[in-house]
């Protein structure tokens, strides 16, 4: 009798045991994945900037001024149009100087840190804002920085979720953004 008792009173605190854990668990969805950054953002939300004349956008956290197009493409009537390049981190560097030239502004590739600091956490695909870079694409962007352990590697930031590396080889074909120096 007494190991009846003692049976039958441990096996509500593990059948309640066991039924709580599998009600926390059927609520957690390890699996779900942030939405895209195209259906999260309402059609003209572009809070975090203040969009400036020109097709430029200042981050106001950070307070960096971007060029709102991928390098290669013009900002006209609220679009991006044109085609975006994808060249050398070389070639990069060379079109933002360039660029500085013909625009009067001094334009370059972000830092790593720079380029982090406009990608969004909610979203992704591409975890920018759409509304403020109108033809943001998942891709490896360029970044001014190099691999602190083999200067010939370069660092670029993955657009899809903002996620860096800087192992890649500076002969590599990316397309990149630009950043007004200040």
């Amino acid at each position: 009798m007494f190991l009846h008792t003692c049976t039958s009173r441990h096996k509500v605190p593990y059948s309640l045991g066991f039924i709580l854990l599998v009600l926390s668990l059927s609520s957690c969805d390890y699996y779900a994945q942030p939405p895209s950054c195209l259906d999260y953002f309402a059609l003209g939300d572009t809070s975090g900037y203040e969009l400036l004349e020109g097709g430029l956008a200042r981050h106001l956290q950070s307070q960096t001024v971007w060029y709102r197009c991928p390098a290669g493409t013009s900002f006209s009537q609220g679009a991006c149009s044109g085609t975006m390049l994808g060249v050398s981190w070389h070639e990069a560097g060379a079109f933002a100087e360039e660029f500085s030239e013909k625009s009067g502004y001094h334009w370059q590739l972000p830092s790593t840190s720079e380029l982090n600091s406009i990608m969004q956490t909610a979203c992704r695909n591409p975890a920018m804002n759409p509304n403020v870079f109108p033809m943001a694409t998942v891709d490896n962007h360029w970044t001014r920085d190099s691999s602190l352990i083999r200067s010939s590697r370069k660092c670029i930031v993955y657009s899809y979720q903002g996620q860096r590396s800087c192992r890649e080889a500076a002969e590599s074909v990316h397309p990149f953004m630009l950043l007004m120096r200040q």
